[in-house]
């Protein structure tokens, strides 16, 4: 069983709407073009081929149809508009007995849009599709049904409208600027040619991503104009990256039998799926509410931690030690302190490697014992906040990384269209040139009244050369986009990389000083989790490796070389670098208190 389409995450949401679908309606499938083109205007036709009559005008024009008209490119004959003429030529026009008769672009009509709105878009696209194809185009603008197809009412809001664009599939033969006149074409029908890139889904992938990018686009056009939501893409949820899946179908007959109380298995499937959507979403939204209230708990906390870090700033007094409670006999005598726990207000673990370091180190003797390791507490702060900046910056790198292989991969699949396009057009070109080598006479003679059958087969092999080369340039564009993006997301994971060598520099550094308290250290050590005792100890011997025995190393307190001198010179496409610096390897370590 299918994931309902419903069970999604809130930035997903938008995405939630229906898709275009474009449908070939043949005789091996018993389709008839007449009773197709009846049944999508409401209206009565008679088929000359098959000798009966087609009725649907119980669809009142209206009220259940909204919109009955046919278009046509500018300058086609007088029938072209007109549906009983139409839809017969086109059954004259094909002889096979599994001939393809017509297509279906079936679009969904956004919600809130009125009915003068909808027939709009809807003609708008209607003749997008007879300009680009040359051929009639009939639309069917229908009203939703008011029940699912679960037989359930649908809420006003939700009921909305769909249209059926129904167009030939073959080009008119002749556009003569509308003087009603013929040259036959096929079998006397008045079409030329199959609109054969549309037969294959190979070839026919360009042509229709156009058509769904032009739903999409007059579907925001619409109904950004009515202030509702401009947010319809044509793409699938896949191409997205959305983890949606649709809901299950149940199909014409289903719907029937469940609208008439007719209980049925695939009816039974999609009322699990609808069940099992609602308990996803409410678990869905329980999580989202945790996640603000401990958002809200964690601003609280925070904000009464600062308050109490600035106040004890504020009372301490000349002498005392941040970290160190004292007590009088500590001024000069020989008493043993007492040490309490220091307080990092930034620190972003609720346990820190400094408290565990406090609670496992025996307190210091003296005043010598206890500034150095005060000391030592300052440097185990640096590197527990280096370590948290490796951690954040790492995330934030592995997730460009991943929007890079997605931007590559959908630049790789344009440029293969563009060849496919390229090919296409080479193609169309080489056809062109054969014709008019193959017809010198019918070029010659093409301009003479009424042979103007050779001057439409050469304007439609021109314009198949043009169709294809509109592609190209199209599909260029979005390989540059996609190209553009990766480049610009690489300088990103570039500059954080550059903040993460900052940070292991800083890491670097505090660790040295701090292995200058051995005690210390060794606590320190067993405080760490084990990758991020790897990490340090590989930060450690990069010290080692990059200065001489010899060195000096910078005062305990504060270490006085920056980043850039630490000649940590790695970026994220080093792959010689150590496995802590290279991006493109897995996490060597991950935030602490979560599962590994």
């Amino acid at each position: 069983m299918n994931t309902p389409s419903n069970i999604t995450s809130a930035s997903a949401t938008e995405a939630k709407h229906a898709r275009p679908h474009l449908e070939t309606h043949t005789r091996g499938q018993n389709h008839s073009a007449v009773a197709g083109a009846a049944y999508r205007l409401g209206i009565k036709l008679y088929d000359e081929r098959a000798g009966v009559w087609h009725d649907f005008r119980k669809r009142a024009l209206g009220e259940e149809i909204v919109l009955a008209l046919t278009v046509a490119p500018q300058g086609a004959p007088s029938w072209a508009t007109d549906p009983a003429q139409l839809w017969n030529r086109v059954e004259l026009a094909e002889k096979r007995k599994d001939a393809q008769l017509a297509r279906d672009y079936r679009i969904p009509i956004p919600f809130g849009l009125s009915d003068q709105h909808a027939s709009a878009m809807a003609e708008e696209m209607a003749r997008y599709i007879s300009r680009e194809l040359h051929t009639p185009v009939s639309i069917g603008l229908h009203r939703d049904a008011d029940r699912d197809a679960l037989g359930v009412v649908k809420p006003n809001e939700k009921q909305g409208f769909h249209a059926h664009l129904y167009f030939p599939t073959r080009r008119l033969s002749d556009l003569k600027g509308g003087d009603g006149e013929d040259d036959g074409g096929e079998g006397g029908s008045g079409f030329g040619a199959k609109l054969s890139m549309l037969s294959n889904k190979r070839t026919s992938i360009i042509f229709v991503e156009a058509l769904n990018a032009k739903w999409a686009a007059l579907a925001n056009q619409y109904t950004s104009s009515e202030g509702l939501p401009a947010d319809y893409d044509h793409r699938s949820y896949k191409r997205l990256g959305l983890g949606i899946q649709p809901q299950p179908t149940v199909g014409r007959h289903v719907s029937a039998m469940e609208r008439k109380g007719i209980v049925t298995r695939k009816g039974d499937n999609l009322r699990e799926a609808l069940v099992m959507a609602k308990v996803f979403e409410k678990a869905h939204q329980s999580a989202i509410e945790a996640q603000r209230m401990q958002a809200k708990a964690d601003v609280i906390r925070e904000a009464g931690m600062t308050a109490r870090t600035q106040t004890q700033r504020k009372s301490k007094k000349p002498g005392e030690t941040r970290g160190l409670r004292m007590t009088p006999m500590h001024r000069g005598g020989n008493s043993r302190p007492t040490i309490s726990r220091p307080t990092f207000a930034s620190l972003p673990f609720q346990r820190s490697i400094v408290s565990m370091v406090v609670a496992s180190t025996p307190a210091p003797t003296n005043f010598e014992e206890r500034r150095n390791f005060d000391r030592a507490l300052a440097l185990i702060s640096i590197i527990e906040r280096a370590i948290a900046t490796c951690n954040s910056l790492l995330r934030l790198m592995e997730k460009y990384l991943r929007e890079i292989e997605l931007a590559k991969a959908s630049r790789q699949e344009a440029a293969f269209q563009v060849d496919q396009s390229r090919r296409l057009r080479e193609g169309a070109k080489l056809k062109a040139k054969k014709w008019v080598a193959e017809h010198p006479w019918q070029i010659k003679l093409a301009t003479v009244p009424g042979l103007g059958g050779a001057r439409d087969t050469h304007q439609g092999l021109i314009a198949a050369i043009q169709f294809h080369d509109r592609h190209v340039q199209e599909l260029k564009q979005t390989v540059g986009v996609h190209q553009a993006s990766v480049v610009e997301m690489g300088r990103t994971v570039a500059e954080l990389n550059a903040k993460r060598t900052a940070a292991l520099g800083e890491l670097r550094h505090a660790a040295t000083n701090l292995k200058k308290h051995p005690v210390v250290f060794e606590k320190f050590l067993a405080a760490l989790q084990p990758d991020e005792r790897i990490l340090v100890k590989q930060q450690l011997e990069k010290f080692t490796m990059q200065h001489q025995p010899s060195g000096s190393l910078s005062p305990v307190d504060a270490p006085t070389s920056s980043p850039s001198e630490s000649s940590d010179s790695s970026t994220w496409t080093d792959t010689s670098s150590s496995a802590e610096e290279n991006v493109l390897k897995p996490s060597p370590f991950s935030p602490r208190g979560q599962s590994r």
